[in-house]
């Protein structure tokens, strides 16, 4: 991974799903931060960084504590920096600028995209056509040290996804130019 990803050029690369397995067991959890935290430890000697992608899951409550905060615990802050999605923060229950106030100096990379609910399902939204307070979250994020703010749209729901990129991106410049 880490010489595909010089060949590329990148310097983040991030765990992105921790598919099959059970967020029930705080003994998974925990094995999960600590091969987290090798692989980001090799990341880092090749001077990279390993962010780790969140999801709903991972808010489920272990021994007082979520299982995101369980991972980030048990792993160093030089090894495994955070890729927040505010749309999963805010559909496991969690605050996403509250989050990226938690995660300080360890949030080089965030994923907005905004949250609503439609036919009484939760759905994704355009960033700025949601419930999420985005002035708030970019507010955090940037006093966290973000350094990219990337637009994610996983479902437009029938919508056009560049229509969708544009009205995210139409509504963040509004927020710039305040």
């Amino acid at each position: 991974v880490i010489e595909r990803l010089r060949k590329l050029g990148c310097r983040y690369t991030s765990y992105p799903y921790p598919g099959n397995l059970d967020f029930s067991s705080l003994s998974t959890v925990l094995d999960l931060a600590a091969r987290l935290d090798k692989a980001g430890g090799l990341m880092r000697a090749a001077g990279m960084v390993l962010t780790y992608h969140n999801h709903a899951m991972e808010f489920q409550r272990l021994d007082g504590r979520t299982a995101l905060d369980w991972i980030y615990a048990k792993t160093d802050h030089r090894n495994l920096q955070a890729e927040i999605d505010t749309y999963w923060v805010q559909h496991g229950g969690g605050d996403p600028a509250a989050w990226c106030r938690t995660l300080n100096r360890r949030l080089p990379l965030i994923h907005l995209k905004d949250y609503t609910v439609l036919g009484g399902r939760p759905s994704f939204a355009p960033v700025g056509s949601g419930n999420l307070d985005m002035p708030a979250i970019l507010k955090a994020a940037d006093a966290a040290g973000c350094e990219w703010f990337i637009v994610e749209q996983d479902d437009c729901y029938g919508a056009d996804p560049f229509e969708a990129l544009a009205q995210s991106y139409r509504y963040l410049s509004s927020l710039a130019s305040k």
